[in-house]
């Protein structure tokens, strides 16, 4: 078994076909199906379903191919260990992969690249989006899609016995209103008798029905939209208003007015690791530049 054979199978099985995964791998396409057919020789079972369709992953594989990610991560992070002793080093090489949701993808996780990038130019990034489905974060990080997830979650949190998880900041919801509202707060019978513009299917309308519910309240939103800007911007335009986490509010117009919510709502933002993965530099430097933003939050301070 060769970890070219590996690559090959999970490229296929990534892109959908030979020709595709050929390309992303700089490849002949029949340096690929080679491979492939090896590797099913080798191990005696089917790994593809081939047929005009392409090729799609077969039982056998769908077990299989996480376990290969396991071994690209693994040996990314042996590189990166091997070459932080290395004398003359520059820096921390490799690509460091980003489970993030909107909010932490805009607010949190910039800056930190920002540093990080100053220091360490050859380190790249890959984002993946993990907007509110639920333990999705933990799948990405179990079936090493990702090195590093961030996660919003009802308080308190819970944490996951097969992930180091810390809590980093809690952050309020707030009402968006039009600029000229006198009202410098909001109570929930306030929000439950105002038109609401709302994203019905995202975690924080869902999150905010729930606390209504607990109240003995509801409000259907009249507006749905599946943006947070927009929802800001209708609101600044007086068609309603928006309930959001504040980290979700990015630079609202002059013509609208954030108002604090009387009772108050919070969700948590969370960030987890493999425990496996706690020790290789680009994720220690990562949470390090977290904890220096964060420095009252649940995340360790690590020696570098």
């Amino acid at each position: 078994m060769k970890i070219a054979q590996l690559e090959a199978l999970l490229k296929v099985v990534e892109t959908g076909s030979f020709s595709n995964a050929a390309l992303d791998l700089e490849q002949a396409q029949s340096a690929v199906s080679y491979n492939v057919s090896e590797l099913e020789r080798e191990l005696g079972i089917k790994l593809l379903e081939r047929g005009r369709f392409g090729a799609k992953e077969s039982d056998p594989s769908k077990e299989i191919v996480p376990h290969i990610r396991a071994i690209q991560q693994h040996i990314a992070a042996i590189e990166q260990i091997s070459g932080s002793y290395k004398k003359g080093a520059k820096g921390i090489e490799g690509k460091l992969k980003i489970a993030t949701f909107r909010s932490a993808g805009g607010r949190i996780v910039p800056p930190i690249i920002m540093k990080l990038r100053k220091k360490h130019p050859k380190l790249s990034f890959e984002f993946i989006s993990s907007d509110f489905v639920d333990h999705e974060e933990n799948l990405l990080l179990i079936q090493h899609h990702a090195d590093i997830a961030f996660f919003e979650y009802d308080l308190p949190l819970k944490d996951d016995s097969k992930l180091l998880t810390w809590e980093v900041k809690r952050d309020p919801y707030k009402v968006i209103t039009v600029a000229n509202d006198s009202r410098n707060t909001f109570t929930w019978d306030d929000i439950a008798n105002e038109t609401l513009i709302m994203d019905e299917a995202d975690g924080c309308a869902k999150r905010v029905h729930r606390h209504m519910d607990s109240l003995g309240l509801s409000n259907k939103p009249l507006y749905e939209v599946q943006s947070d800007s927009t929802i800001v911007r209708m609101a600044s335009e007086g068609l309603g208003i928006g309930v959001l986490p504040e980290l979700a509010i990015d630079e609202p117009p002059k013509t609208a007015k954030i108002v604090e919510i009387e009772g108050g709502l919070e969700r948590g933002i969370g960030v987890s690791i493999l425990p496996s993965m706690l020790k290789v530099p680009a994720i220690r430097v990562f949470l390090t530049y977290l904890k220096e933003m964060y420095p009252e939050s649940d995340v360790p301070t690590l020696n570098l």
